[in-house]
């Protein structure tokens, strides 16, 4: 019983002791973020937000594919910079939505490839729980600056024209539309926020959930035909692997 006792107690102090080597480390390495530099790629699915999207979704028909890269600069234990570079497809269609009716009946439709490039900045909320735990997970926010380009292949071309009076947008604006070289380059604001778990010193998992708003009404090609007069914007969810580079 005695013996069993002191190995008991012993195996328990080599527990502890070896539970704190490691906490010790880890937050050793959350202060080497101060300096470090980390590249990450990521990909998950878009979503479209503008003149031909309802505000009752398919999203599963509706999802378009993303992917990018991006670096991250630590200013600190809790702030960093990201420069993202995206590739990714949008794409809306009148034809998915039976409510409103019209929109059955305008049935105009597009897709298009999305380029962006943006600078963000990201704030952790979760260091102090990481550092008093010895463990965890990143929760965090961002938001920044950038801009997209997209080059949208328009239909028109299935509209009941009979149904619209010739006064309505979709009759009166349609040949500006047509005739309007639909590339186009927009600035976007991204916002959202991620969760992040570290795998080991050099490499973590993450999943983050970005809104990006555009400053204009031409990300979709379409803008005097539909007259909604909000601006379009797309979003990410995305899953991805970041690697750290190196401590500066």
């Amino acid at each position: 019983m005695k013996k069993g006792l002191i190995g008991f107690v012993l195996a328990l102090g080599i527990v502890l002791v070896q539970t704190e080597a490691l906490r010790a480390q880890y937050v050793s390495d959350e202060g080497e973020r101060v300096r470090a530099t980390e590249f990450g790629v990521l990909a998950g699915g878009s979503l479209y937000y503008g003149d031909l999207a309802a505000s009752k979704r398919n999203y599963l028909k509706e999802t378009t594919p993303h992917a990018g890269v991006f670096l991250r600069a630590f200013l600190s234990t809790h702030a960093a910079l990201r420069g993202n570079f995206f590739v990714g497809k949008l794409e809306g269609n009148d034809g998915w939505y039976d409510d409103p009716a019209w929109r059955k009946h305008r049935n105009f439709n597009f897709n298009s490839v999305l380029l962006e490039a943006s600078l963000m900045f990201e704030y952790d909320l979760m260091r102090q729980r990481r550092l008093e735990q010895g463990s965890g997970f990143d929760l965090y926010l961002f938001a920044g600056v950038g801009i997209c380009y997209t080059d949208p292949q328009r239909n028109f071309n299935n509209m009941d024209s009979a149904y619209f009076p010739a006064n309505d947008q979709a009759i009166a604006g349609y040949q500006a539309d047509f005739t309007k070289d639909p590339k186009h380059v927009a600035f976007v604001l991204p916002v959202g926020l991620g969760i992040r778990q570290r795998l080991n010193k050099h490499l973590a998992a993450f999943a983050e959930l970005g809104y990006h708003q555009g400053l204009d009404d031409r990300i979709d090609g379409f803008s005097n035909s539909v007259g909604s007069g909000k601006f379009d914007a797309y979003s990410f969810a995305s899953l991805g692997i970041v690697m750290r580079l190196h401590d500066r």
